[in-house]
C-alpha cells in the first residue's frame, strides 16, 4: 500500500543522510506535487538539493533547485531567500562539471546568481568563489585563481562560508599557486584544532598529503593519509578523498591502491557528473601504469570490479594493458568533451600530465 505524504515525512525525520533518504525524498516530492502541496514540495526539494549534491547527483539537484528558484520568483514573500542563495553556491560550484552545459548557459546562471546577491545586499564573496570553480571548469586557470583571491578578501556575512572553510580556501589557493611553504603555514590553525567543520580538516589532509609527496617527504605524506582515513569512510560523500588516497597509494603502496580502487569503484558508475568520472578513470589508468612499471613481467591481475563495470569479467581476471588503455580512453574522451565546449585543451593537458606521472616517478 502506498504511504501517505505525512507518513513519508515522518519517516524522513528518522533517516540519516543516505541513498535510502534520497529515495524517500523522491517519493515524498512526487506525492506533494500530486496533491499540489506547494510548501511541502518546496521544502522537500530544498532538502533533496542538499542530499543529491552531497551524493554526487548534481543533475538531479539542479532540476530540484531550478524548480525552487521558479517558485521563489513567483512568490518571494512565501519562501526563504537565504537558503535558496546558499544552495546557489553549491549549484554553481558543480554545474561546470557537465560539458553538455554550454558556456553561455553557465554564464547566464552565474549572472543570475550575482544579480540576486547584489539585489539583497549580500557580500559577493560566495559569487566570486563560485566563479572561481566555474572558470576552472571552463579551462581558464588564471581567471579561476583571480576569482579565488577576490573571494578570500571579500566581506564576510551570513552567506559566507564558515571560518574553517574560509581558512581552507587560503590553503587551497596557495596549493593551486604551488606555494607549498605557504600551504603549510596556512594549515597550522586547522591542524592545531582551532578550526573545524564538516569538511575541515579532511580537505586539509588531502592537500597536505599531496604537498608532502611532491616535496619528497613520503613519511609525512603517509601520515596525512592515515589521518584522512581515520576521520572518514570511503563513500559517495567522500568521493574525492577516496581518489586522492588512491592517487598517493598508487606510488607508495601500489597493491593497496589497486585494492582500494576496485573495492569502491561502484561509486564511479553512480556519478552523474562527467568531471568526477573523468577524474576516476584517470586515477585508474595511473594506478595500472604504476603496477605495470612495478611488475614488468606480469600481464594479468585478479580484480574485484562490480558486475555493472562495463569491462566486467566473471572470473575477475583482467589483462592489465587492455584495462589501462580502456581507462585512458574514457578519461581522454571526457576531457575532449570539456575542451570542445571550452575551446581550449586545458583538460586534455591535465589528464595527460597525470597519466605520465607513473612514467616519471622514481621511488625513494
Amino acid at each position: 500500500m502506498r504511504k501517505s505524504l505525512s507518513e513519508l515525512m515522518n519517516e524522513l525525520d528518522g533517516l540519516p543522510d543516505s541513498y535510502e533518504k534520497l529515495n524517500v525524498l523522491e517519493m515524498a516530492i512526487e506525492l506533494a506535487d500530486e496533491e499540489k502541496q506547494i510548501d511541502n514540495a518546496y521544502y522537500l526539494r530544498q532538502e533533496y538539493v542538499y542530499l543529491a549534491h552531497v551524493f554526487g547527483y548534481a543533475q538531479k539537484a539542479l532540476v530540484a533547485f531550478l524548480w525552487c528558484l521558479e517558485q521563489y520568483d513567483k512568490q518571494p514573500e512565501r519562501f526563504d531567500e537565504h537558503e535558496l542563495l546558499w544552495q546557489y553556491k553549491w549549484m554553481m560550484g558543480a554545474l561546470g562539471g557537465f560539458p553538455q552545459l554550454s558556456r553561455e548557459k553557465l554564464m547566464t546562471l552565474a549572472s543570475d546568481m550575482q544579480r540576486r546577491f547584489e539585489r539583497s545586499g549580500w557580500s559577493l564573496g560566495p559569487v566570486q568563489d563560485a566563479m572561481s570553480a566555474l572558470m576552472y571548469f571552463l579551462g581558464d586557470w588564471d581567471a579561476s585563481l583571480d576569482y579565488k583571491e577576490k573571494s578570500m578578501v571579500a566581506e564576510v556575512d551570513g552567506l559566507s562560508d564558515c571560518p574553517a572553510c574560509r581558512q581552507q580556501l587560503r590553503v587551497q589557493f596557495n596549493y593551486d599557486k604551488e606555494d607549498y611553504e605557504r600551504v603549510v603555514k596556512e594549515s597550522k590553525m586547522i591542524l592545531q584544532g582551532s578550526l573545524r567543520c564538516r569538511t575541515v580538516p579532511r580537505r586539509t589532509y588531502q592537500v597536505l598529503m599531496d604537498v608532502e609527496f611532491k616535496r619528497g617527504n613520503l613519511e609525512e605524506a603517509m601520515s596525512y593519509l592515515k589521518r584522512l582515513q581515520a576521520c572518514i569512510p570511503y563513500d559517495a560523500q567522500h568521493y574525492i578523498a577516496w581518489l586522492d588516497s588512491v592517487t598517493l597509494l598508487s606510488f607508495l603502496d601500489n597493491m593497496q591502491a589497486v585494492s582500494l580502487y576496485t573495492k569502491h569503484f561502484a561509486m564511479v558508475l553512480d556519478q552523474e557528473q562527467p568531471f568526477d568520472q573523468m577524474q576516476a578513470f584517470t586515477v585508474g589508468a595511473m594506478v595500472l601504469r604504476q603496477w605495470e612499471k612495478n611488475n614488468p613481467d606480469e600481464k594479468h591481475l585478479i580484480l574485484g570490479f562490480p558486475a555493472k563495470f562495463p569491462r566486467f569479467t566473471k572470473g575477475g581476471l583482467y589483462d592489465v594493458v587492455s584495462l589501462r588503455l580502456w581507462f585512458e580512453t574514457q578519461a581522454k574522451s571526457i576531457a575532449s568533451q570539456f575542451d570542445k565546449r571550452n575551446a581550449n585543451s586545458f583538460f586534455s593537458g591535465r589528464v595527460q600530465r597525470k597519466l605520465t606521472l607513473a612514467d616519471t616517478w622514481v621511488s625513494g
